[in-house]
């Protein structure tokens, strides 16, 4: 009885052992290794996420790099300098500054101490700071501001001081006031950049939004033209020099219809304020409208380029707008189109129809 006993205690022991063996083996041969190589698979997931996420990043840098690359200054410093001094000066004459209302001061020297710089590549841009001093009116002022901020370039006023003069100087008139800016513009270090000979990039854009938005920092809805109505320094009683055309009265001058026949395609203006009708063609004598005040003054020239179906592109001042039948004139010139190609694009949206006319 004994014998039995013990030999069952015996094939009990010997069970257990290799059960506990077995089990113990097979997580030696098989789980641990698994779990080894799951966890060696988790890792190699989580590194290939991370390079994923830095090519994206990388990819998105070149994107903006080549933005930056755009809008630089020629890497030609010398250049740059030179025809940036030529921009600053003409811009301050379109503006309507006198010829000498405006000193431009080249920088002394070019600053690329304060850049961030790349291991044996050196810094990675360059800038030239300049000196605009002079008088003009707040309204000239507005508008060279406006349009230094239309101009797709790396560059930003640092400092503007505005003064009213105690005693206007000879030569300058009561409403001038004491000008002074310092402006920095960069050029952006790349070996491999295109040598441009001109000052302005030739940006190319998928669209017209994104051609908006990368050359221009002005806001193209805002009226910057109503700064000088509060006029800080003189106050609102502002002489007649002072003040901007008044483009209120575009808003009843409207597109009524365009009609097309074998000869020709006509538009016609139909201004509201003044009751006066004007009819236009794509073609010389008949391209081109001026928009008047209820005094008579003169408000805007605009120039017609093209007449569609249901559209006009017409220039005003070196800008494009388009403006749809029964809109009226303030609507279509909210918002100018950057380019004359950024146009064409928009009116293939809308369909084939005539471009320029022929009268016989």
């Amino acid at each position: 009885m004994s014998t039995t006993r013990e030999r069952r205690l015996v094939v009990a022991l010997v069970v257990l052992l290799l059960i506990g063996g077995g089990g113990l083996l097979l997580n030696t041969l098989i789980r641990e290794p698994i779990l080894k190589k799951q966890t060696e698979i988790q890792a190699l997931r989580d590194e290939i996420k991370k390079k994923e996420l830095r090519i994206a990043q990388v990819e998105a840098n070149k994107k903006q790099m080549q933005r930056w690359l755009a809008a630089s200054l020629p890497q030609d410093a010398d250049l740059a300098q030179r025809e940036y001094e030529k921009f600053l000066s003409e811009l301050a004459r379109k503006s309507g500054a006198g010829a000498a209302a405006f000193t431009v001061i080249p920088p002394r020297q070019l600053d690329t101490k304060s850049s961030p710089t790349i291991t044996g590549k050196g810094p990675i841009y360059t800038k030239l700071p300049f000196e605009v001093r002079g008088h003009a009116s707040l309204g000239t002022l507005v508008k060279m501001l406006e349009g230094f901020h239309k101009t797709p370039l790396l560059q930003q006023v640092k400092v503007l001081n505005i003064q009213r003069p105690l005693t206007p100087a000879a030569g300058q008139s009561p409403t001038d006031l004491d000008i002074s800016l310092t402006i920095e513009a960069l050029i952006v270090a790349n070996p491999n950049a295109p040598r441009r000979t001109v000052l302005l990039p030739e940006i190319k854009t998928d669209s017209i939004s994104d051609a908006t938005f990368q050359v221009s920092l002005a806001q193209p809805t805002r009226d910057y033209r109503s700064i000088t109505g509060k006029n800080i320094f003189f106050g609102p009683g502002l002489t007649t020099e002072e003040k901007l055309p008044d483009y209120e009265v575009t808003r009843f001058v409207h597109l009524t219809d365009i009609t097309s026949s074998d000869r020709r395609t006509e538009a016609f203006l139909y201004d509201r304020y003044n009751n006066k009708r004007t009819r236009l063609r794509a073609s010389t004598g008949f391209d081109s409208f001026t928009i008047y005040d209820s005094a008579g003054s003169k408000v805007l020239n605009g120039k017609v380029v093209r007449i569609d179906n249901r559209d006009i592109i017409f220039e005003v001042e070196e800008k494009y707008y388009v403006i749809h039948v029964g809109q009226n004139l303030d609507e279509a010139m909210r918002k100018p189109v950057a380019t004359l190609e950024a146009i064409e694009k928009l009116l293939k949206a809308f369909g084939p129809g005539p471009v320029g006319t022929t009268d016989n």
